[in-house]
């Protein structure tokens, strides 16, 4: 695994450098200072995946993904934040992050979170899905009623983070039907990004 790693503060980013060398299947191609940088080493490099710090001079991370993802879509890029507040994690979801991690659980959960993303999935460790939770509406729940058990289950799998060809092997379906299932749940749910279902999987616990 290619990865560029994006930290503006020079002890986090030897620190982060540190933990990821210990992995040898993950390679470390290029290090970026803020968000211009990213882009740049983007598009130079084509990495697997990027890990974005969210706050940083110049550009932040939010500004960077969104630009990365327009540009190169098939790059990846988890976000990393001390914050853990719903705006943050809403505005990396609305820019297509495929991953929101708290620096409190980089230790633990890094490495997993990265190979998780990279196989195609999405992470949100335990206490950011924890806070997307506890927010719902009246209209949720009245859209989400319309989908059949089955629907609920692969949603319910969408938001643990499993791209079709796991969720195709869970279910013991082929990945087209999971494939046609996406789409008719962001259909009944009128929504229209994947980004958008994967917020909503998460708050939703199916």
């Amino acid at each position: 695994m290619k990865i560029v790693l994006t930290e503006d503060h020079n002890i986090v980013r030897e620190g982060l450098k540190k933990l990821l060398e210990e992995d040898h299947t993950i390679q470390i191609v290029g290090e970026a200072q803020n968000g211009k940088e990213a882009i740049l080493l983007a598009d130079k490099l084509l990495p697997d995946l990027i890990l974005m710090d969210i706050s940083m001079p110049i550009m932040n991370g939010i500004e960077a993904t969104r630009v990365i993802k327009k540009k190169n879509p098939k790059i990846k890029i988890l976000i990393l934040s001390m914050y853990d507040n719903e705006e943050y994690i809403k505005n990396a979801l609305l820019v297509n992050a495929d991953g929101y991690l708290s620096k409190e659980a980089l230790a633990k959960n890094l490495i997993s979170a990265m190979k998780i993303i990279n196989k195609g999935g999405t992470y949100f460790d335990a206490k950011i899905s924890k806070q997307l939770n506890k927010k719902t509406n009246g209209n949720t729940k009245t859209t989400f009623d319309t989908l059949t058990p089955k629907e609920k289950e692969v949603l319910k799998l969408i938001g643990e983070g499993h791209p079709n060809k796991e969720i195709a092997g869970i279910l013991s379906r082929s990945v087209k039907t999971i494939e046609t299932h996406r789409s008719n749940i962001m259909r009944k749910l009128s929504i229209h990004k994947l980004a958008d279902l994967i917020r909503y999987a998460i708050k939703k616990e199916p």
